[in-house]
């Protein structure tokens, strides 16, 4: 019998608007609502998000979203724009290689 392997993918799937109650429960809302993520009958999982997970979660994601910002030029999140430094950093690399490719 093979041996079938099990592999795990790890996606930054965004971060909230600003780190607060209001934005993070947007956020959540948004994200848990999502059939591709939540993989379970809607009649289950609808009152488990708005009665037990958007009320509470939130307040402590929001306090650790903070902790994590970036305090020295108040920007949020540090996620993001790292996020933005790593993309253009790939795009100018891709660029190059299109170049050098392109030459004859």
């Amino acid at each position: 019998m093979p041996h079938s392997r099990i592999g795990v993918l790890l996606v930054n799937l965004g971060t909230p608007d600003a780190p607060t109650y209001l934005a993070v429960q947007r956020y959540l809302r948004e994200f848990l609502s999502d059939r591709r993520v939540i993989d379970t009958s809607r009649l289950i999982w609808l009152p488990l998000l708005y009665g037990v997970v958007l009320p509470f979660r939130p307040l402590r994601s929001a306090r650790n979203y903070r902790k994590s910002g970036c305090r020295k030029d108040r920007r949020w999140p540090c996620i993001r724009r790292g996020s933005r430094r790593k993309s253009a950093r790939c795009s100018a690399r891709r660029t190059r290689i299109e170049s050098r490719s392109r030459s004859p």
